[in-house]
């Protein structure tokens, strides 16, 4: 087991399933609310970090790679480009796992019975890291907490948020979102319940947008929006 150091030493850390944290858009005024909830201590970075990950829909790890470089400010709108993309691997080979008794837990599902070899059996893949880049992806300078994220890039250079050695490390603002009494997940799920709910966006839209590569996945926050889905903002 690997030793747990730093933040993580002193604080149990719970893997949550990312279905809990997609809710249904509470609405601009409660995450105004909770983005006043923030740390006192370096608030404006803070309150910073809350609005970037808000509008970038991006995991708290991708938004804390994000360099000043990547962002193209105009009167109306703010273009990201070459946002990192985590979590995605290839396939470099595969081997078969096999136990004397099936697991109790969560992966006795990926488990098979193998007559012959009167053993359970699953199958393992080998996989790389590939380093993928988001599409260029805009929002309007008019949407709300894009002010907290413009006037933090006026005076950023590297790193948006920089840490003693790179990024702002991960426990940190891990700590500094849930704070608030959220999970940094939570805010992506936010957004793209915004998108479909407040904006109107279409399934496909949103996958676009967010550099999502399964419909599975849109379904997921889609089913917390209108029933029915149309391009373009909504009018009703």
């Amino acid at each position: 087991m690997r030793k747990k150091i730093g933040y993580w030493a002193t604080h149990e850390y719970h893997r949550r399933a990312v279905e809990r944290d997609i809710d249904e858009f509470v609405g601009f005024d409660l995450l105004k609310d909770i983005s006043t909830r923030m740390p006192e201590e370096n608030i404006k970075r803070n309150q910073s970090l809350f609005a970037t990950a808000f509008l970038t829909g991006g995991r708290i790890e991708e938004v804390l790679e994000l360099l000043a470089s990547n962002f193209e400010v105009s009167t109306d709108e703010v273009m990201v480009r070459d946002m990192r993309l985590l979590k995605r691997y290839e396939k470099t080979g595969s081997w078969t796992e096999y136990v004397d008794e099936r697991p109790k837990n969560k992966l006795a599902r990926l488990f098979e019975w193998d007559e012959d070899r009167q053993k359970w059996f699953r199958k393992r893949f080998e996989t790389e890291i590939l380093t993928v880049k988001r599409k260029p992806f805009r929002f309007a300078t008019s949407e709300p907490f894009a002010d907290l994220l413009l006037d933090w890039l006026d005076n950023a250079s590297g790193y948006l948020f920089p840490g003693r050695r790179g990024p702002l490390s991960y426990s940190m603002a891990y700590r500094v979102i849930t704070a608030a009494g959220i999970y940094p997940h939570w805010l992506r799920g936010q957004r793209a319940s915004c998108l479909i709910s407040e904006y109107g966006w279409t399934m496909e839209q949103m996958m676009e947008w967010m550099g999502w590569e399964e419909l599975s996945t849109a379904r997921h926050y889609a089913r917390f929006g209108p029933t029915k889905l149309v391009a373009g903002r909504r009018t009703a």
